[in-house]
């Protein structure tokens, strides 16, 4: 056998960074997610795995708040709008500085085949609040905290 029994004792360091990724599978718990009325998880479109969340209605926001270390959180987003232009924006607030921060991904006309990653350097570890908005269809997946 390539393998054997250890003798030896393994201790995880304070320094050990966890991370999470949602990706909005059915497996996958949504407890902490605050969803509007327009936001959904659909099999349409995914950048990990089988399934992402979605806006497919006007003006509606979903929110996490989430404990989580310092480090890159990040998320794909793939705008789909059939008419008009619409913008997706997202907002971070809390943690030890009481960061209060919003962030325009753009305007985008018509369906775009790229997903779009979206990174912010998250400096301090503590609980922050991160809202989506949108005003039209985007699709948000592998959203992850450091």
């Amino acid at each position: 056998n390539w393998y054997d029994v250890s003798d030896f004792t393994f201790t995880i360091s304070d320094t050990v960074q966890f991370s999470d990724i949602i990706s909005f599978e059915p497996e996958e718990s949504l407890n902490d997610w605050n969803f509007d009325s327009g936001w959904n998880t659909s099999s349409n479109e995914a950048y990990d795995g089988d399934y992402s969340m979605y806006i497919n209605n006007q003006i509606q926001v979903t929110s996490i708040t989430k404990y989580m270390q310092a480090g890159i959180f990040s998320f794909y987003f793939l705008p789909y709008t059939t008419w008009g232009s619409y913008y997706l924006s997202l907002k971070i607030e809390g943690g030890p500085s009481n960061i209060d921060e919003e962030r325009y991904m753009g305007s985008y006309y018509g369906f775009n085949s790229n997903w779009i990653n979206f990174q912010e350097f998250i400096e301090e570890e503590g609980t922050y609040t991160f809202t989506w908005q949108n005003g039209y269809r985007y699709y948000i997946d592998a959203v992850h905290f450091p």
